[in-house]
């Protein structure tokens, strides 16, 4: 007998895209701003984005490897 897909997997995963968008947007806008303070330009934004990522994957490793 096949067993139906559990509703709590699909609830726990549905908002992963959104929130690695949000990490990297906040991330993006904080480079963005010590960019013009420092004037560093295009590095600000750059290391920003790749902050945003990798924090955006370090929440979905946390969500995907969590222990039950």
């Amino acid at each position: 007998m096949e067993q139906s897909p559990n509703p709590n997997n699909w609830a726990r995963y549905s908002g992963i895209g959104f929130q690695i968008a949000i990490y990297i947007l906040i991330f993006w806008w904080i480079g963005s701003k010590l960019e013009i303070k420092y004037d560093v330009r295009p590095w600000g934004s750059l290391i920003g984005l790749l902050v945003g990522v990798f924090a955006g994957l370090y929440e979905l490793g946390k969500l995907i490897f969590k222990k039950k």
